[in-house]
C-alpha cells in the first residue's frame, strides 16, 4: 500500500489527470481528454476517477483500473460548479449554480436539490462518517446538511429540506471547505481568514485572520497543522493546538506560525496533506506542485506541467490503482444520473426540479 498523487492541469496538452507515486515520484498512469475544473476531482472507492469539464454539464468518468483511455461523459441538468463523493461511495453532491444536487450512485436516483445560497455553489464536503453535508460558495454562506433527511423521500421530494445550520460569517466567497475531527467544518475565503465551526453547537470557534486571500487550505489527519495557501502564492503553518477562539495572525514574527512567502509564484490552487502527516503537497497557476517537509516546511520534491494546477488529490493505493500496474481489475458501470427527484409516491417530480434549476439560471 502506497499514497498516489492524482494531478489535473488546465492545458489538457499530455493528459487530463495523471497519478504518480508520491513517494518517488514514478507516473503510474494518465486520463486523457478535455480538463477538469477546479475543486472537482474525486475518487469513488477504488473504482472511479471523476471531474467536471469547464463550462458544461458534463462531468467524466474513468476507470482507476484502466491505464490509459478515453471518460465517459455522463450528463447533469446544469454546468457544474463543485463536486464531491460521500466516503462510502454511495451519495454524489454537485454544484449548480445556486442548488447542491444529490444523488444515489447505484441507481443514479436525484434525491434532492438543496437551496440555501444565492450564488454559485463551489465548495463542497461530507463528514467522515457521512452523516452531514457541507455547502459554500461566492456568497460566503457556509450551510450544514442533515443527511438523513436528503435521504427522506417525504421531504426532499416536496423539497422541504432546509439547513442544520448556516453561517454569514464570511465577507467574500469562500474558496474551500472540509470537514476535520468531532463535527468541526473549516471554511477559507477571500476575505482573508478562515473558520472553523462547531456543528453540535452551531457555533464559530476559531476565527484566523491572514494578510492575504485565502485560496486554498488543508490539515494534517490530527488537525495540528493547518496549512493556509494565499493569493500571493505564500504558504503559511498554523499550530492550531495553540489557538482556541479567535486569532489574528498578521504580524511575520508571530511564533504560532510559519510562512514560506515565495512557496509559488502565482495563487496557491490546492493543497493535500498526507496520511501520516509528514508531508504535504501544493499545486499552484504557475504549473508547479512541491512536496513539502510539514515539520521544517523545506521542499523537497518540484513538479513542472504545462498549465495551472486545477486539483491535487493524495489517496490511498489499494486494489483500483495496483491494477493498472498488471491485471485488470472489473468494476460496475457508472450510472446515468436522472434528472427527476422521486416524490413520496413513487413518481417522477418534474415539475419541481425544473423550476428550481429555472429559479437558478435566472439569478445568473
Amino acid at each position: 500500500m502506497f499514497e498516489v498523487l492524482m494531478i489535473s492541469e488546465s492545458s489538457g496538452q499530455s493528459f487530463n489527470i495523471a497519478t504518480y507515486n508520491a513517494s518517488n515520484g514514478q507516473s503510474i498512469s494518465s486520463f486523457k481528454g478535455g480538463t477538469s475544473l477546479p475543486r472537482t476531482l474525486c475518487q469513488i472507492k477504488n473504482e472511479y476517477i471523476i471531474s467536471a469539464i469547464p463550462n458544461k454539464p458534463v462531468i467524466q468518468v474513468y476507470e482507476i483500473s484502466r491505464k490509459s483511455q478515453q471518460s465517459k461523459k455522463v450528463a447533469l441538468p446544469g454546468i457544474i460548479s463543485s463536486l464531491t463523493i460521500s466516503n462510502d461511495g454511495i451519495l454524489l453532491a454537485a454544484g449548480i449554480n445556486n442548488n447542491v444536487l444529490v444523488w444515489e450512485l447505484s441507481g443514479g436516483i436525484l434525491l434532492s436539490i438543496l437551496s440555501s445560497h444565492y450564488q454559485n455553489v463551489t465548495c463542497l464536503s461530507f463528514c467522515h462518517d457521512d452523516s452531514y453535508l457541507a455547502t459554500s460558495g461566492d456568497d460566503g454562506i457556509v450551510s450544514v446538511w442533515d443527511v438523513s433527511l436528503i435521504w427522506d423521500k417525504e421531504a426532499s421530494g416536496t423539497g422541504s429540506v432546509e439547513p442544520y445550520h448556516s453561517w454569514t460569517s464570511h465577507t467574500m466567497a469562500t474558496t474551500h471547505l472540509k470537514f476535520g475531527l468531532r463535527y468541526r467544518v473549516y471554511s477559507s475565503s477571500l476575505d482573508c481568514s478562515v473558520k472553523v465551526y462547531d456543528i453540535p453547537s452551531k457555533q464559530i470557534i476559531l476565527s484566523i485572520i491572514f494578510n492575504f486571500g485565502v485560496s486554498y487550505f488543508d490539515f494534517t489527519p490530527n488537525e495540528t497543522f493547518l496549512f493556509v495557501g494565499c493569493s500571493n502564492g505564500s504558504l503559511q503553518r498554523v499550530n492550531l493546538l495553540h489557538h482556541c477562539q479567535t486569532a489574528i495572525l498578521q504580524s511575520t514574527d508571530d511564533n504560532e506560525r510559519a510562512v514560506v512567502k515565495n512557496a509559488h509564484q502565482k495563487l496557491i490552487t490546492s493543497i493535500s496533506c498526507g496520511l501520516d502527516g509528514t508531508t504535504i503537497v501544493t499545486g499552484s497557476e504557475d504549473g508547479q506542485v512541491k512536496f513539502w517537509d510539514v515539520a521544517s516546511l523545506q521542499c523537497s520534491k518540484t513538479m513542472k506541467f504545462s498549465g495551472k494546477i486545477t486539483n491535487l488529490l493524495l489517496t490511498t493505493a489499494i486494489t483500483g490503482f495496483s491494477s493498472t500496474l498488471g491485471a485488470q481489475t472489473v468494476v460496475m458501470p457508472f450510472p446515468k444520473l436522472h434528472r427527476q427527484a422521486i416524490s413520496t409516491n413513487n413518481e417522477t417530480d418534474s415539475d419541481l426540479i425544473h423550476c428550481k434549476l429555472m429559479k437558478s439560471e435566472d439569478y445568473d
